[in-house]
């Protein structure tokens, strides 16, 4: 604490006793404590609001955050199966295409074997043809003289 006053005096007043000039600095230093207290109070409410309102920010913040995370695996879950629908339908009509171009082989196969087959069966006339054409030709020439 402070020493001890001494007695004071102002121009014009008479001089202050020594008891009551430390209570009267009794009462300065009481009354600064409880005004520091006070203060302090104060500012630590204060605190307390801005804290208490930091933290309801925070949590509206966390809020937002698992809204907004669980929005973008709801919408990569989406993009995904619709990823996975294009991969299957472009498969399937992969596939499709595929069994056309089969099918297309298929039948130009068959119609190779058909006109070999033909052509088969033109070779065997043609070629009875040739025999028959060569026996009327031996048969319509005039026979060798003998001699």
């Amino acid at each position: 604490m402070t020493p001890p006053a001494a007695p004071r005096s102002q121009p014009g007043q008479a001089p202050i006793p020594v008891r009551r000039a430390e209570a009267l600095d009794g009462g300065r230093a009481a009354a600064i404590r409880r005004r520091r207290a006070d203060s302090e109070q104060c500012r630590q409410r204060v605190l307390e609001v801005e804290n208490r309102m930091l933290l309801e920010q925070n949590a509206a913040l966390q809020r937002t955050l698992h809204e907004v995370q669980n929005e973008l695996r709801t919408l990569r879950a989406h993009n995904l199966g619709a990823r996975l629908r294009d991969g299957l339908d472009a498969r399937s009509l992969r596939d499709t295409e595929m069994e056309e171009l089969r099918e297309q082989r298929d039948a130009a196969l068959a119609a190779g074997r058909q006109v070999e087959a033909a052509m088969q069966a033109l070779r065997n006339v043609n070629q009875r043809l040739m025999v028959e054409n060569s026996r009327l030709i031996a048969a319509d020439a005039p026979e060798p003289p003998a001699g």
